[in-house]
C-alpha cells in the first residue's frame, strides 16, 4: 500500500522548504518593485518576511492567501527599509551640515524631517547644558558670536572655542544614534 503525502491544511503545516520556494519568486519581485533596492537589500528584506512569517504562521488565519499575508508582512518590512534609508540619508546631510554649521544652514528637507527633529532634539537634550545653550543661541535664535558673547559677557574667543566643542559633541550624538540604527 502507496502512503499518500497529506496535503498541509495550513500554513502552520506547511513545510518550510517549500513554503519559501512557492513564494519566494513573486515576494521577490513585489518587495523589490516597492523599494527599488539593490538586489542583496531586496533578498534581506524578503528572508526577514519569511522569517517573521514562519515565526508567525500559526496566527495564520487563512482569511486571505498566504500571498496576501506574505505580501502584507512584506510591505511593512519595505517600508521600515525605506525609512531606515531616508533617515540614515537625511542623518547624513545633516552630518554633513553639521560639520559647516558655522557657514551655512541646513537643507531645508532636513530640518522638515520630524523623525530627524526628533532626533536633533534627543541629541540637544543629551548635550550639557551650556552647549544646548551656545547652540540654540546661535542656531535658533540667529545670534552672531559678538551678541552671544555680549549677552553671555564673554570673549567672541570662548564663545567661538565652545561652540566649536558644542557642535563636535551634537555630531558624535547624532553619529552615535545613526550607528545604533544600523
Amino acid at each position: 500500500m502507496k502512503m499518500e503525502k497529506k496535503k498541509p491544511d495550513s500554513v502552520a503545516d506547511a513545510d518550510a522548504g517549500e513554503f519559501f520556494l512557492k513564494f519566494y519568486p513573486e515576494l521577490f519581485r513585489r518587495v523589490s518593485a516597492i523599494t527599488g533596492a539593490s538586489h542583496a537589500d531586496v533578498d534581506d528584506i524578503v528572508q526577514e518576511t519569511f522569517l517573521q512569517a514562519w515565526r508567525d504562521r500559526r496566527r495564520f488565519n487563512g482569511h486571505a492567501s498566504p500571498l496576501t499575508w506574505l505580501n502584507a508582512i512584506a510591505r511593512n518590512r519595505a517600508m521600515d527599509f525605506n525609512r531606515r534609508k531616508r533617515l540614515q540619508r537625511h542623518a547624513g546631510e545633516t552630518l554633513r551640515g553639521l560639520t559647516h554649521l558655522d557657514r551655512e544652514d541646513l537643507p531645508e528637507e532636513v530640518l522638515e524631517d520630524r523623525e530627524v527633529g526628533a532626533r536633533v532634539r534627543r541629541a540637544l537634550n543629551d548635550l550639557p547644558p551650556e552647549y544646548t545653550k551656545l547652540l540654540l543661541l546661535r542656531y535658533l535664535e540667529d545670534l552672531s558670536v559678538p551678541e552671544i558673547a555680549t549677552r553671555l559677557h564673554e570673549s567672541e574667543d570662548a564663545i567661538e572655542s565652545r561652540l566649536r566643542r558644542a557642535r563636535e559633541a551634537f555630531r558624535k550624538i547624532l553619529q552615535n544614534e545613526v550607528r545604533d540604527e544600523s
